[in-house]
C-alpha cells in the first residue's frame, strides 16, 4: 500500500487495521481426567519473526512461569458468583488445577487478562504502560492481552488472546544520518499510559485516563525501528503540533500528530488491538515547531513572567522606558557583569567574551547537576550577584584584560585547550572530552542566513547561546536566554544579559518610574529586525537598531558523553 505524504514534516502514515486476536498457537491441557476443566491458552504472532515470547510486536506466545488473571462466571437461575484467581503456566499446564465441580452452571464465561491482575476480585481495573519501553522487560509488560469465551459444563475452555492495546511502529531514515547515528536515537511520545478495563462478564475498555499525560520512550527491536505500547485513546489537540520528539546528537526533532490517515481517513484515535504504521525521514536541518506567536526560552529556563509584568530597567532619555527582570535563581538564567564597563578602565573591561562564557558554563554546571556530582567537580561555581561569580573571576585572574575568543574560552576551561593570553588552564573536564576538544559550535550570521531559523535549531536543543554584536566602532558578546517570534514565526524580538550594564545592578530599586518601578535588572527585552537580509537589534535608544548580529556560540548538555562516560 503506497503512503500519502504529510506535509510539511514528512510524516507518512500507514493504518495496519490487522486485530491482534489468536487463532493457533502453543495448546496445554490442565489434566486427562473429565472433571478438570481443560483449559489451553494462546497467541498468535502477527508475523513469522523467531522470538519464542516477546518480539518486537509484544507478547506472541506464553512461557512457563507466565501468570494469567482468570475469571469464571457461571450463568443460569441456579449458578454461584464470579471465581477469580491468579494461573501460572508450568511444564504441566496452568496451575492450579481448575475441577468442574467448583463451578456451579450449565453454562460458563472464562476471561482471562494478561499480565496478571494484583485483584482478583475487581470488576473494573487500570492498566498502565511502561513509561520507558526501552526494556524489553517493560514493553512486554505494557501490553494487555485478553480472551474470553462461553462453553457448556464439562466442555473444553480454549482461550484465544487478542491485544487490548493499540501498538505504533516507526521506521526511521535519514538521507542526513547514518543508520548507525540513527541507531542512537531516543524517541518520546505523548500519550495518556493509563486506561481503565472492564474485567467480568466479558472484557472492555472503560476509557483512558486523560487527566494524565506523559511522555513515553519507544523500544527499539531491529534497527531503526521503533515500537510503542500505548493504551487505546483520542487524539488531543495540543498534539497537532508536538507528539513525537526524537533526540539525536544533543538536538530534538518534533513532529505533530497528523490530522488525516492514508485515503483521507481523519486520525482522531488509536485503536485497541491495532496497530498504526509511521515512516518518519529526519533531516539534520529541519525546522518542524509552529512558531507564529510564540516566546521561547533556553533549555531548562523557567517561571519567568510575562514580559508585560516586568518593571523598568532604565531610560533612553526621551522618555522612552526599557523593561527588565531581576535576577532570580530559580529562573536559570545568568548575567555576570564586568566590575569596570568603561572600555580601557582595565581589570576586566575588555572581557565580554569572558563574562558571556561565564553565563554560559554556570548555565551548565546547573543544567548538568546530578552528572557534575557524580564527575567529582570541584572547581569555581558560586554565583553570587552579576558583579560576585567565582567563574568570571577565574577568568580575570587567569587573562589579560584584552579581546578574546568565545568559542576558545569555553575550550579553554572545560578541555584545556590553549588560548592566547591565558595561563595554563584547569581542564575541569579534560576526562569527559576529547584533549584540547573545542566545545562550542560557531554560527556565522551572514546575509540571506535566517537568524530566525539558527535561533529555532537552537531552541529545539538543549544548548546556551553567546551573540556577537557590533557597531561600527565596537564588537561585543551578550548572551541570548530566549526569543519572541511574529505571527509569520519570524524573530522580532531577544531576550537577553549583557555584560556591561553593571550600573543595573547598582541603581537604587522600588521607585516610580513611568509607571511602573525601577528594579536592579539583569535581563533585558530588546527588539529585532531584519534589513536588507541583515539582522540588527535595538540599541540604548528606542526604535534605534544599531547592533548588527554577527555570529552565535552555541554551548551543548553533551547528554551523550555523559551517558558514555558513566557507562565506562
Amino acid at each position: 500500500m503506497q503512503i500519502k505524504p504529510y506535509s510539511p514534516i514528512g510524516l507518512l502514515i500507514l493504518l495496519e487495521t490487522m486485530l491482534l486476536y489468536a487463532c493457533t498457537a502453543d495448546e496445554w491441557i490442565s489434566h486427562p481426567e473429565n472433571d478438570m476443566v481443560q483449559l489451553s491458552a494462546a497467541i498468535t504472532p502477527l508475523s513469522g519473526s523467531t522470538r519464542a515470547h516477546v518480539g518486537d510486536k509484544g507478547n506472541k506466545s506464553f512461557q512457563v512461569d507466565d501468570k494469567i488473571t482468570l475469571f469464571v462466571t457461571p450463568q443460569g437461575e441456579f449458578s454461584s458468583g464470579t471465581l477469580g484467581r491468579t494461573m501460572r503456566l508450568t511444564t504441566e499446564g496452568w496451575s492450579p488445577k481448575l475441577a468442574w465441580q467448583e463451578i456451579a452452571g450449565e453454562q460458563v464465561t472464562f476471561t482471562a487478562f494478561y499480565p496478571e491482575m494484583s485483584d482478583c476480585n475487581s470488576e473494573i481495573f487500570t492498566h498502565t504502560v511502561a513509561s520507558d519501553q526501552r526494556l524489553t522487560e517493560l514493553f512486554a509488560k505494557s501490553d494487555l492481552l485478553a480472551a474470553s469465551i462461553e462453553v457448556g459444563r464439562g466442555n473444553a475452555v480454549s482461550l484465544n488472546f487478542r491485544h487490548w492495546m493499540s501498538l505504533i511502529e516507526l521506521h526511521l531514515t535519514s538521507n542526513t544520518f547514518t543508520p548507525e547515528q540513527l541507531s542512537e536515537a531516543v524517541i518520546h511520545i505523548q500519550a495518556c499510559p493509563s486506561v481503565q478495563i472492564q474485567t467480568i462478564p466479558v472484557p472492555e475498555v472503560m476509557q483512558p485516563v486523560e487527566t494524565q499525560v506523559e511522555d513515553i520512550i519507544f523500544h527499539q527491536g531491529e534497527p531503526n525501528v521503533y515500537h510503542v505500547i500505548l493504551p487505546p485513546q483520542l487524539i488531543q489537540e495540543t498534539w497537532r503540533r508536538k507528539w513525537i520528539e526524537i533526540e539525536l546528537e544533543g538536538n530534538t526533532y518534533v513532529y505533530g500528530a497528523p490530522p488525516e490517515l492514508n485515503g483521507g481517513e481523519a486520525f482522531t484515535m488509536l485503536n485497541p488491538g491495532h496497530q498504526l504504521t509511521l515512516n518518519l525521514n529526519l533531516d539534520r536541518e529541519q525546522i518542524t515547531e509552529d512558531w507564529a506567536n510564540k516566546t521561547i526560552w533556553v533549555h531548562g529556563l523557567k517561571d519567568i513572567p510575562p514580559v508585560d509584568t516586568w518593571d523598568y530597567a532604565t531610560d533612553d532619555g526621551l522618555g522612552n522606558g526599557f523593561v527588565g527582570l531581576k535576577w532570580n535563581g530559580q529562573y536559570g538564567w545568568y548575567d555576570c557583569n564586568k566590575k569596570n564597563p568603561m572600555e580601557g578602565t582595565g581589570l576586566d573591561s575588555n572581557m565580554c567574551w569572558a563574562a558571556a562564557c561565564s553565563n554560559m558554563i554556570y548555565w551548565w554546571l546547573e543544567q548538568n547537576e546530578e552528572y557534575v556530582r557524580r564527575y567529582g567537580y570541584s572547581g569555581p561555581s558560586q554565583y553570587g550577584n552579576s558583579v560576585n561569580s567565582d567563574v568570571f573571576e577565574l577568568y580575570r585572574t587567569h587573562f589579560i584584560d584584552t579581546g578574546n575568543d568565545v568559542g576558545g574560552a569555553l575550550s579553554w576551561f572545560f578541555t584545556g585547550r590553549p588560548l592566547e593570553g591565558g595561563k595554563q588552564s584547569p581542564a575541569y573536564f579534560k576526562d569527559l572530552f576529547k584533549e584540547n576538544e573545542f566545545v562550542s559550535t560557531v554560527i556565522p550570521i551572514y546575509s540571506n542566513r535566517s537568524l530566525s531559523d539558527e535561533l529555532k535549531r537552537i531552541f529545539n536543543s538543549p544548548k546556551a547561546i553567546e551573540c556577537t554584536i557590533s557597531t561600527s566602532r565596537l564588537i561585543h558578546a551578550i548572551n541570548i536566554w530566549g526569543a519572541e517570534f511574529d505571527a509569520k514565526g519570524e524573530v522580532c524580538a531577544l531576550y537577553i544579559t549583557d555584560n556591561n550594564d553593571t550600573d543595573l545592578y547598582w541603581q537604587p530599586e522600588g521607585f516610580p518610574f513611568l509607571g511602573r518601578k525601577k528594579t536592579q535588572a539583569g535581563l533585558l527585552y530588546k527588539p529585532v529586525k531584519c534589513i536588507s537580509n541583515k539582522y540588527y537589534m535595538e540599541g540604548s535608544a528606542a526604535g534605534n537598531f544599531s547592533f548588527y548580529i554577527n555570529e552565535l556560540n552555541t554551548l551543548d548538555l553533551m547528554h551523550d558523553k555523559w551517558k558514555t562516560f558513566f557507562r565506562k
